[in-house]
């Protein structure tokens, strides 16, 4: 579905270069962050689709949901993953070089941006999780969390994007994933988990009258669509 997406976008983009009535600056930047977040929604889609509830809500609720079983993502599955990431990556740090040397930039962009760059760090660094190289990993998290505290709202940053703090709960969530699985690193798991906990909540907050479905959203939510897959189950 999103590789049609990005053949659309294609398409899309040779029929605007015929065109003298669309803002060519304007259009490329749309044009270019839509690229970047299929890529996301594709590499958040190989790592995690089949592993929603334990990877991408909030703190679990209770021993079993700790206790389900992760399915591991196939090698090959993984390049994939990998590579989508790196080409979300590529693009954002395109549009951000150039945002800088562009005078005049709003804030609401810069946020927007640091938003959609600390989601691709957090799946670059699930892919260096899953391929063993934990070290790599826990940098990139840490990347990511910096770029996203800036423009979450439960942190006292300065108010972003609503995805935002989606990134933000799964980022500290992954994280924790990662610190679970390296010896004498129990602190940073309890820590990480608390503090998803906490944002978690604060989206439940914002969210009035949604009980907790914002809790059982899968990550994806968190990219072009206001609903995932799940949600047609």
């Amino acid at each position: 579905m999103w590789q049609e997406g990005l053949s659309l976008l294609d398409e899309l983009n040779r029929h605007m270069l015929k065109t003298t009535t669309v803002n060519s600056d304007q259009y490329n930047k749309l044009s270019q962050m839509l690229r970047a977040e299929l890529y996301c929604n594709m590499s958040h889609a190989i790592l995690f689709s089949s592993t929603a509830t334990s990877l991408s809500s909030s703190v679990p609720k209770d021993d079993d949901d700790k206790k389900k079983k992760k399915k591991r993502v196939k090698e090959d599955d993984l390049k994939v993953a990998s590579e989508h990431a790196r080409e979300a990556l590529s693009v954002y740090n395109q549009l951000r070089a150039a945002a800088a040397a562009e005078k005049g930039n709003d804030d609401a962009t810069t946020l927007l941006y640091a938003s959609s760059m600390g989601r691709a760090l957090s799946l670059a660094a699930s892919c260096y999780a899953l391929a063993g190289s934990a070290i790599t990993a826990e940098g990139l998290y840490q990347s990511s969390l910096e770029s996203l505290l800036k423009c979450s709202s439960s942190d006292g940053g300065s108010e972003g994007p609503p995805q935002a703090n989606i990134h933000l709960r799964n980022t500290y969530m992954w994280y924790a994933d990662l610190c679970e699985n390296w010896d004498k690193r129990e602190s940073d798991v309890v820590r990480l988990r608390k503090l998803a906990n906490e944002v978690g909540k604060g989206i439940h907050e914002e969210e009035e009258g949604t009980e907790e479905e914002w809790l059982k959203k899968d990550g994806l939510n968190g990219g072009l669509w206001f609903f995932s897959l799940g949600d047609f189950r």
